[in-house]
């Protein structure tokens, strides 16, 4: 049977990549050429309330803030930094706190990590609670994190926010005990902290806590958190219930849930439950065995480097199984999934190779991809021995970073 491949915990990442990418977008889109953007189209965005701009302009650090918060969630970034610098000169913390993170991160300005932290130091000046959080942000986004004090100093500024109950702070607490990043390995701490953040609706606590949990083996509670994180709408939350319904961990056996739940999450264009829903139709596991349909959700996986679903495209492909057979096709497929890492992918290229299937038989490639195979953990007998994959932040700190 087809390795299943392991968790994959897309809500947790803790870097807000999507807004990450949209202001990059946004500002590549307005400052530099659009030679390089392919299709790209800015929509205008809405002009600021009249009396809001009318109160910024005489000078209330309050209408300068939120004038420039209105700028912020509409991608302007330029006018937003403007605006925060112009309230944070006045004294407004919050200003003062969003300025440096500007700055932090290059949005509207160019990033510069010694005003990012002056700003910062002003605003903790004022005891506003939120700067523990920016100046934990500040030492975690620094170049040098992995490899110095910064650690140490992003936990210690986590734990002072953490201990006025503010959820960031507790989230990112637990985070770094999970980690063990800046402080001792502990996962009765992770679990504990990332309860308390995850107790004040905090989404990826929320996530990160089930996520902990099942990995720990307490699947019970870990359900609890994908309920709730599927309610909301989380992909993540309905992947997890699917596989949790299909293998029974934590809950009775019920294939027709788990197709309900990974249906969910790949209508949301996830693509390890779109797998995952075709191999219940590939082997007929509480439904009519249907490989067309198998078919369909397999290739919808792979056109996003589901690594799984190119060796079961590539496999479909050389049985002809949902599909005509078509040994280029699985040639294809096969040396995408391989080029991924797959084991069985390079099984089956060298078998190809041996056979001479869509290919001039080649007994010197056949031997390279059986070999390859077994590098990658995949021995002659055809018995899997590779580790299941654990994403980084369960792991603690590994090479593979964020």
């Amino acid at each position: 049977m087809r390795k299943k491949g392991w968790i994959i915990f897309l809500s947790c990442v803790v870097v807000i990549v999507i807004g990450d990418i949209i202001f990059l977008a946004y500002d590549a889109a307005k400052s530099r050429s659009l030679n390089y953007v392919a299709q790209i189209i800015i929509i205008p965005s809405p002009p600021p309330p009249t009396e809001l701009m009318t109160a910024a302009n005489s000078g209330s650090a309050d209408a300068e803030y939120q004038l420039a918060n209105f700028y912020y969630t509409n991608y302007e970034s330029h006018e937003a930094f403007i605006w925060f610098q112009k309230a944070a000169k006045q004294g407004n913390s919050s200003a003062e706190i969003k300025l440096g993170y500007m700055y932090l991160h290059g949005r509207g300005t160019e990033v510069d990590v010694t005003q990012a932290y002056s700003w910062f130091q002003k605003a903790m000046k004022q005891d506003d609670p939120a700067a523990n959080n920016a100046l934990g942000d500040y030492y975690y986004n620094r170049g040098n994190f992995y490899f110095g004090k910064n650690r140490v100093l992003a936990f210690i500024y986590f734990q002072k926010s953490a201990a006025i109950g503010n959820a960031e702070g507790e989230f990112w607490l637990g985070f770094d005990y999970m980690n063990g990043w800046g402080i001792k390995q502990n996962y009765a701490q992770a679990i504990a902290w990332l309860q308390k953040a995850a107790d004040q609706d905090n989404l990826d606590s929320e996530s990160v806590l089930a996520s902990l949990l099942w990995n720990e083996h307490d699947y019970v509670q870990a359900i609890k958190w994908f309920q709730k994180l599927a309610a909301q709408g989380n992909m993540s939350g309905d992947l997890m219930l699917g596989y949790a319904y299909k293998d029974g961990q934590g809950v009775q056996q019920n294939y027709n849930m788990a197709i309900k739940c990974f249906q969910a999450a790949a209508e949301m264009d996830e693509p390890q439950s779109m797998s995952a829903l075709a191999e219940l139709y590939y082997h007929g596991d509480g439904v009519e065995k249907d490989y067309a349909k198998a078919f369909y959700w397999y290739q919808k996986a792979a056109e996003q480097n589901n690594t799984d679903a190119e060796y079961m495209l590539g496999n479909m492909y050389l049985n002809g199984r949902g599909v005509q057979q078509d040994y280029t096709q699985a040639m294809q497929w096969y040396q995408k999934a391989a080029s991924q890492g797959d084991a069985y992918s390079c099984r089956d290229i060298s078998k190809m190779y041996q056979l001479g299937l869509g290919v001039a038989p080649d007994s010197s490639e056949a031997e390279y991809w059986a070999n390859r195979a077994q590098q990658l953990g995949l021995p002659s007998s055809g018995k899997i021995i590779i580790k299941r994959k654990v994403p980084w932040y369960m792991n603690g700190y590994s090479d593979q970073q964020p």
